[in-house]
């Protein structure tokens, strides 16, 4: 038995915890398996360190919205995007998220490649049928 370093939730349920050290892995299928290991290790005069679980985030499908006309955003890869956004929960921290662009997950430049891509596109000519190009228009 050795003391587990990682421990990580399994999507269809249950955990596994790796010992870095020795190269093995357990599974538990609950937290309070993995507490029963940890008191049995400390019962034989092994103590670990607390190791801090990582959870897998769940996302459910939902129906869309009635169409507001604005663009809904929605990541292409939900559980990347958990790790490496700020905003979550389960964010590895700055340094990961910088290692992600270094790797090139996310691509910062393509917003503004897609306006560079509007603006140099031709725009189209709308011409006003009621007011001649001449009139003078003032509004009070």
């Amino acid at each position: 038995m050795a003391c587990i370093t990682t421990l990580d939730e399994q999507e269809k349920g249950g955990w596994v915890g790796l010992s870095l050290k020795k190269g093995e892995s357990r599974n538990f299928q609950t937290l309070d398996d993995y507490k029963t290991y940890t008191k049995a290790l400390e019962r034989a005069g092994t103590y670990c360190p607390e190791v801090d679980p990582h959870r897998v985030n769940k996302y459910t499908k939902v129906p869309n919205t009635t169409p507001t006309g604005f663009m809904e955003f929605a990541p292409r890869d939900p559980a990347t995007q958990a790790r490496f956004s700020a905003m979550e929960p389960t964010w590895e921290g700055v340094e990961s998220s910088d290692a992600a662009i270094a790797r090139g997950d996310y691509s910062l430049d393509s917003a503004e490649a897609n306006r560079d891509y509007l603006r140099k596109a031709p725009q189209p000519q709308y011409k006003n049928p009621v007011a001649p190009a001449s009139s003078n228009c003032v509004v009070q």
